[in-house]
């Protein structure tokens, strides 16, 4: 059987375990939302890098979409008229 100054002693071990535990627990539950804004923020900053890029990815096929156009046009206007040039020159 057990002395009660055993018993004592693991009484008090058992509380102050227990204290630790809802210490422990009080943490968590303080640093929770501090922990899920955290996560928010990230994920937010993650998915506006994200819009970002693909922002200036279309901005970019739109850019190039025109340059394509306009050297297209610019060799059109070059290979379907060759001698128009050397005819300006004449009538000066």
């Amino acid at each position: 059987m057990p002395s009660l100054s055993r018993c004592r002693s693991l009484a008090f071990v058992l509380d102050k375990h227990l204290a630790n535990l809802y210490v422990a627990k009080m943490k968590i539950r303080n640093q929770a939302p501090g922990l899920l804004k955290k996560a928010a923020t990230s994920f937010k900053s993650k998915a506006d890098i994200l819009r970002t890029k693909l922002i200036i990815m279309a901005s970019l096929r739109r850019r190039m979409a025109l340059v394509a156009a306009v050297s297209s046009g610019i060799r059109a206007c070059v290979a379907g008229r060759p001698g128009q040039a050397d005819e300006g020159d004449d009538q000066l």
